[in-house]
């Protein structure tokens, strides 16, 4: 199992940015679950506890076998994010996200 992070930083307005940690975990190539974790604009930025966060959601929803914790719907749309839960489970090994 390979864990592959993404750090994107998400401007809505003229807040100051969301910082947002993505954590794929991928089983030869496929993609078998995903975590999410989402700084709020209000919060000190630490991508140590991003990565953290992430890891556990995405380990927890492929657990599970379950997707869970949904995205708020207007901090979902806000930021223009291609998933809706921050622990995703993609139940067939040649899964894609999305």
């Amino acid at each position: 199992m390979r864990e592959i992070f993404d750090h994107r930083t998400v401007e809505v307005g003229t807040k100051k940015p969301y910082h947002v940690t993505l954590c794929i975990l991928k089983d030869n190539e496929a993609i078998v679950a995903e975590g999410v974790s989402i700084c709020s604009n209000s919060d000190q930025y630490n991508r140590k506890i991003g990565n953290r966060m992430a890891r556990g959601r995405a380990h927890k929803a492929l657990r599970e076998q379950r997707s869970y914790n949904p995205i708020r719907s207007s901090l979902w749309e806000a930021l223009f994010l291609p998933f809706r839960f921050k622990g995703m489970y993609f139940p067939f090994n040649g899964g894609q996200s999305g």
